[in-house]
């Protein structure tokens, strides 16, 4: 795990960018903002913000796509970083730690399935079948 600092109004990534590290706020607040400025929602508004102690970046991790939306700090930010390769052994030996993944990654498609974000309902499946891949490695 490595720890990164972004400040006021930096992007972290951008939709389409490849999604290879898992990321959880440390300190300050992350904006996820639209894609595409679709759903009539402008492409600088944000959709959603994450405090310290939330997780963001599973969707792209899990399913092996490319980021869905871009992330951009609203202040100073501190995160926790975890690449693709620690997060899947990590996973793959606690099976706690799978489910707890596969919770946030469910709430997460339903949030977004109820904002009508496109794609969400699919995007649900693939993540569920990415992770049983990831745990049954462990096994």
């Amino acid at each position: 795990m490595r720890t990164r600092r972004l400040a006021a109004g930096q992007v972290l990534f951008n939709a389409g960018d490849p999604g290879d590290i898992l990321y959880i706020v440390a300190r300050g607040e992350i904006e996820i903002l639209e894609a595409n400025g679709s759903n009539g929602v402008p492409r600088d508004q944000p959709i959603a913000s994450l405090r310290e102690g939330e997780a963001f970046g599973e969707m792209a991790l899990l399913s092996g796509s490319p980021r869905t939306a871009t992330a951009r700090s609203a202040g100073d930010v501190e995160l926790l970083e975890i690449d693709r390769k620690d997060f899947e052994r990590l996973v793959a030996e606690d099976q706690v730690l799978a489910r707890a993944v596969e919770q946030l990654s469910h709430d997460r498609a339903l949030n977004n399935l109820s904002a009508g974000t496109p794609g969400a309902a699919s995007w649900a499946a693939i993540a569920s079948r990415s992770l049983q891949r990831v745990t049954q490695r462990g096994q």
